[in-house]
This record gives C-alpha cells, sequence and structure tokens, in this order.
C-alpha cells in the first residue's frame, strides 16, 4: 500500500511538472510580439516617418546611436520573414538614406542609416509605433507646419523617455523644465508613450498638445493647457465680456499736443479710412470741434462703429485743430492711454541731413608753334608811297591771321615778339623782303571749383540752385520775334533716407551748366555738365559719385607749295601748330547727419 502511494506520488509531480512547462511555454508564446508590416513616408515638414505595425501594442526598443545609423532593438519582437530586407530610402529626400531589417534570436532589429546630425521621436498609439527622425536642432531650426507657415522652435533641448505615463504629470514635468506654472483643466486627461532625445522643449510641448487634441495659451510665466475647444470657447466668453464692459465704461475727454508732426497726419494715421471729412461739417473747422466737445449726445451717435479703426472703440471719437495742431480723443481710458502711445511713438523730430556737394572742372592746355614765314612785297611809285605789309600765317582752330610786318620806304628792322617769334624785314624803295621764324610753346592751368550746400529731413527733397537766364530771340514762320530764356545753372537736388548703421542712402540729381557759344537763330547753347544717382554713404564720408575726362588734341600745317617738300630746305618754308587740351570733371558728395539732441518738445497742458 505505501508503495502504491509512492508511486501515484511520483506519477502526480510528474504530471504537474509537465503541465506547468507546458503552461510556461505557451505563456511566452503568447507574449512574442510579431512586426507585422511597415511603411516608410515622407512628412510635410521634410521628416522622415517610419510607421511599424505590431500584433500587440509594442515596448519601447531600446536605441543605439552608431556613427551614420540609429540602431533599434526590441526585445521579444519577431520580424515576419517577408519583411527582413535592407531597403534604400534615397527616393524620399529625407535623412534616411536605407533602412534594415534583421531578426537575432528573439530580439528584432531595425537600422536606419543616416548621414547628418539627428534628433529622433517615438510616439506609440495602439499597436502603431512611429519613429520621426528629423535634423538635429541648431542645424536647421525652422519646421513647416501643415499650415505651411514657417515655424522656429528655439527652446533648450530635452530627451523624454516614458511609457503610458499620465498626461498631467508630463506637463508637470515640462513646466518645470521650462521654468513656468501650470494650470491644468479637469478635462485634461489621458496616458501617453513617447521617446524624446535631444528635441527643443517648445516642439516637445506643441507635439505633446498636438498628439492628445489640447491646446495652450502662455500668460506671463503662466501656461494654461486645455482641450483646444473648450480653450476656443474661454476665448470667446472673455471677448464678450470686455466687450460688455467697455460698452458700459465712461468716456474720457483727453487734449494731445502734437510738437513734431502734423495733427492731421497722426489722425489720419490713427483711424486709417473710417472717418471722411463731409462737406457740411470739416473736423478743421472750430464748429465741428466744438460740437465734439460740449455736445455730447451728438458725440454719442457718431461713433466708430464699422470702421477700419483699430485703435478707438465703437464709441470713440478723434479730432484734429490745425490752429494748435492738436489731438482729442474721447474714449475710454484704456483707449486714450492706446492713442497717447501711438502719439509718442510718432511724434519724434526726424533726423537733419546736411549734403555738401563739391564740382571741380581741372583744365590743361599745351601749344607748340614752329616754322618759317616769308612774305615780300613791291610798289610801282617809290616816290609818294609807304610800305605797309601784312603777313599770314595759321592760328589755332586751323584760322589765318594777319598780321602787319612793316611800313616805311627804306631800311632794315628786327623784332624780337615772345608770342610771334622773331622777325626781320628789309625795305629798299619799292621793295619790301621779310623774315619770320616762329617757335612758341605755351601752357595753361586753370581750375574751377563750386560747392553747393543744402540740408533737408530724413525722406524729404531738398533743392539748391544758383545761374542765370540767358535771354534770346527767335524768329518764328511769319516773323513775329520772340524772346525766351534758358537756364544755365548750378542745381543741386537730394533726396536723403537715413537706413540704419549711421549709413545715409542718397537719391541725386547735380547740374552744372554753363553758357556756351552763340548761335545764329537758336540763341546760345548751354554747356551742361550733369550727374544723376542713387549711393549708400557712411556718415561724414566723402565719396566720388562721377567723373568725365576729355582730350582734345589740334594739329594744323602751313607751307609753300613745292618749296615746303623740299628734303631739308623745306622747313624754311613751312610752319606747324599743335596744341593739346585736357578737362577733367569730378563730383564729390559729403553726407553729415546733424545732432538733434537739443530739441526738446513743448510740454502741453495735459502733460
Amino acid at each position: 500500500m505505501t508503495l502504491f502511494s509512492n508511486s501515484l506520488h511520483q506519477i502526480s509531480k510528474k504530471i504537474i511538472v509537465g503541465s506547468l512547462l507546458c503552461f510556461g511555454l505557451s505563456t511566452a508564446l503568447a507574449a512574442e510580439t510579431t512586426l507585422q508590416d511597415l511603411d516608410f513616408q515622407r512628412s510635410p515638414q521634410g521628416h522622415a516617418l517610419l510607421l511599424l505595425e505590431f500584433s500587440q501594442p509594442p515596448v519601447l526598443p531600446k536605441a543605439q546611436e552608431v556613427a551614420g545609423s540609429l540602431e533599434l532593438t526590441f526585445s521579444n519582437t519577431r520580424i515576419q520573414e517577408e519583411l527582413r530586407n535592407l531597403y534604400s530610402t534615397h527616393d524620399f529626400a529625407t535623412l534616411v538614406s536605407s533602412l534594415s531589417l534583421d531578426q537575432e534570436d528573439d530580439q528584432a532589429l531595425i537600422s536606419l542609416g543616416i548621414d547628418k546630425p539627428y534628433s529622433y521621436t517615438l510616439h506609440q498609439q495602439a499597436t502603431q509605433l512611429q519613429i520621426e527622425i528629423a535634423e538635429k536642432p541648431g542645424q536647421a531650426k525652422t519646421e513647416t507646419r501643415n499650415s505651411g507657415q514657417r515655424f522656429q522652435y528655439s527652446g533648450e533641448p530635452m530627451s523624454l523617455s516614458y511609457q503610458d505615463i499620465p498626461i498631467r504629470e508630463l506637463l508637470q514635468e515640462l513646466a518645470s523644465f521650462l521654468d513656468l506654472n501650470l494650470v491644468a483643466g479637469d478635462s485634461v486627461q489621458g496616458n501617453i508613450t513617447l521617446q524624446l532625445k535631444e528635441v527643443p522643449s517648445d516642439q516637445a510641448l506643441d507635439l505633446i498638445l498636438t498628439t492628445q487634441n489640447l491646446a495652450s495659451r502662455q500668460v506671463g510665466n503662466v501656461l494654461l493647457v486645455a482641450p483646444a475647444e473648450e480653450l476656443v470657447a474661454l476665448e470667446q466668453q472673455q471677448f464678450a465680456a470686455r466687450q460688455s464692459a467697455q460698452a458700459t465704461q465712461p468716456l474720457v475727454d483727453e487734449f494731445i499736443r502734437i510738437n513734431f508732426a502734423k495733427a492731421e497726419d497722426l489722425r489720419n494715421f490713427i483711424m486709417g479710412e473710417s472717418e471722411t471729412p463731409s462737406s457740411n461739417s470739416s473736423p478743421t473747422s472750430p464748429a465741428s470741434l466744438a460740437a465734439g466737445l460740449f455736445n455730447q449726445g451728438e458725440q454719442q451717435e457718431s461713433t466708430t462703429s464699422g470702421s477700419n479703426s483699430r485703435f478707438l472703440s465703437d464709441r470713440g471719437h478723434l479730432r484734429f485743430d490745425n490752429r494748435t495742431n492738436q489731438l482729442y480723443v474721447r474714449d475710454t481710458p484704456e483707449y486714450v492711454e492706446r492713442v497717447r502711445t501711438i502719439v509718442k511713438t510718432l511724434d519724434i523730430p526726424v533726423d537733419q541731413i546736411m549734403i555738401e556737394a563739391r564740382i571741380v572742372v581741372a583744365r590743361t592746355g599745351v601749344s607748340d608753334e614752329l616754322g618759317v614765314t616769308w612774305g615780300a612785297s613791291r610798289t610801282s611809285n617809290p616816290s609818294t608811297s609807304s610800305f605797309i605789309s601784312e603777313r599770314g600765317r595759321v592760328g589755332p582752330g586751323e584760322r589765318t591771321e594777319f598780321e602787319s610786318t612793316g611800313s616805311g620806304q627804306r631800311g632794315i628792322s628786327l623784332d624780337f615778339n615772345p608770342q610771334a617769334g622773331i622777325g626781320f624785314g628789309f625795305v629798299n624803295g619799292n621793295f619790301l623782303l621779310d623774315l619770320e621764324l616762329a617757335a612758341l610753346e605755351t601752357e595753361n592751368r586753370s581750375e574751377i571749383i563750386s560747392q553747393p550746400k543744402v540740408i533737408t529731413s530724413d525722406r524729404n527733397k531738398a533743392v539748391i540752385r544758383s545761374g542765370e537766364e540767358i535771354p534770346y530771340t527767335s524768329i518764328d514762320e511769319d516773323g513775329v520775334r520772340t524772346t525766351n530764356f534758358r537756364q544755365a545753372e548750378l542745381r543741386l537736388e537730394v533726396t536723403p533716407q537715413v537706413v540704419g548703421d549711421n549709413q545715409i542712402f542718397l537719391t541725386l540729381q547735380v547740374n552744372n551748366d554753363s553758357m556756351g557759344e552763340e548761335t545764329l537763330n537758336a540763341g546760345p547753347t548751354i554747356n551742361t555738365n550733369a550727374v544723376e544717382t542713387q549711393v549708400l554713404a557712411n556718415n561724414g564720408e566723402t565719396i566720388v559719385i562721377g567723373g568725365i575726362f576729355t582730350s582734345q588734341t589740334l594739329e594744323a600745317e602751313a607751307k609753300t607749295p613745292l618749296l615746303g617738300d623740299i628734303p631739308l630746305l623745306g622747313w624754311l618754308f613751312r610752319r606747324s601748330f599743335q596744341s593739346q587740351e585736357k578737362v577733367e570733371l569730378l563730383i564729390f558728395i559729403t553726407p553729415r547727419m546733424l545732432n538733434n539732441s537739443l530739441s526738446q518738445p513743448l510740454q502741453s497742458a495735459s502733460d
């Protein structure tokens, strides 16, 4: 009996051990996760998205960053045989160049080839795991949202790795990291699984709120989190409450003195297109201003409702007075203070700029004259006639000049003239013989400097000119004479614009005209030197904005036919003239900003 009971006990023990082994094996097989499908996409932001579909909610993988790749290891996970492969993802134009899936014992290995610095996020929803690969913050700070707008994440990078954590606890940790106070409504519920590494903190908050259909508003250092629809409804209620408070808030009157600008210009800026003066009541007239001050019943009826003005309430009014250059505003204290802030910002003195121009015209001329001139004459009555002889020679501009060479009845003359050369003459009765040797060199230099100056304010055109009106007479087809005038003046026209960094942008037109030669019927000609340009110059810097260089050479020769062509002796019967003239025009501009520190606004009674 005892032997039988012992045998029965051993058999039952083996059965129990076998049952436990079978149960453990079945439990292990049942707990194993299978990767059933995958999909690779490019997000609207240009990020790489890897979507993995499992047979049951997976456990977050172990991530390891290796040079040029990201290795993900899923424990107790099996990849279906047809998915084990090496994929090329170059066609998607993302940071991920390749994707590899492999199986090692009970571990699933996924490797993503990445060429550039990156950051990644993991997001689990039911049985799907989403892996997003983006360029590392600092390499490309701009992200593109689904709306197509550009958004820049600038928060401090942070790493988060949680599985099934309550959203309220996660928001509390984020607020602590951002050094913000957190207010979360009762509707903020649920859990979330995520793994973020080196992701900007504001991007992490955005991702968490988006996946949970939440929205946030930050006021100072307080972060309010609530469901998106509740937050929108709350803002609408607050807006309605503010509108109701404004409708019952008492109005105040305020006079604002304008110092540098025009009251009418500021009024037009504040009101925009909301009000246009009617023919019956002009806002500049004293009657309309008095009506706005004392006839409050009429004032309340004339509102800015439906206007484009954003600086006044629906019950607000704004008038201006040209005589005293003041604005009158009637509105709630909040909007009156807003108008005062706008006026204080805009009513400032503009920059004053002095523009100085220097126009330099330099002329240099050199002329050479060399040759021999012969002259001879004879008279038929030597007893009664004296000799008066003229000699012709070639002069500047190919003109023939005549000069007297000698007079008398008998004798010899010798003349030294620095402008004509050496002259020799012989007079005997009725015969005159003269000879002139010319060796002349002249040089002249001249310089004309014009220096106009003008002062103007920023972005305002200034013109300064000095010259003369030249009259001339013209005759039409009917023979009627008409006197007209032509301008020959020195003119500087400039529009400066201060562009910051102590630089000035100039739109310039400079003219330096003078009267030229007279014409027969068309009057005098005008010699024009002008430049029109746009330049950028530093404050106090002198720059050359234009220059013209002209050179003119003139050569002339006069000789006796046949005799002037004889070799060697021919120079006794030739005369040559050479001249060269150079003209150089340079225009210099120097802009200078004037100091406005002494300009102080007048204090009004309201101040």
